[in-house]
């Protein structure tokens, strides 16, 4: 039951990623992650700016996801690297607080 954590992390880092494909090259913005319920990407001003804003924070993210993931499993398994999963859970914290800055002034600038 300790891995769980880990087991979650690696699996949202995995559904980042897939949207991040989609979006480089599919040219598809994902409704879960980015937009607000109820936005229509159809409505974007200028979606390939959109996607070239979001592109960095969105795989940063989801590596950063990873990384944790993978720490945190570590950590689960052998016990060793507390220290390191402090780390990478501040890391997330800060990260995701980012993310959500960037993302709130990239939908307002674009929808």
């Amino acid at each position: 039951m300790k891995e769980l954590y880990g087991i979650l992390a690696v699996a949202c880092s995995a559904y980042w990623m897939v949207s991040f494909y989609n979006m480089k090259f599919k040219g598809r913005i994902s409704h879960s992650i980015l937009l607000p319920k109820g936005t229509n990407p159809d409505n974007c001003r200028n979606k390939e700016q959109y996607i070239k804003e979001m592109l960095l924070p969105m795989g940063g993210m989801g590596v950063l996801l990873l990384v944790y993931g993978a720490v945190e499993l570590f950590h689960a398994f052998t016990g060793q690297g507390g220290r390191l999963l402090g780390v990478m859970l501040v890391l997330c914290m800060v990260g995701l607080g980012a993310f959500t800055i960037c993302l709130g002034k990239t939908n307002r600038k674009y929808f």
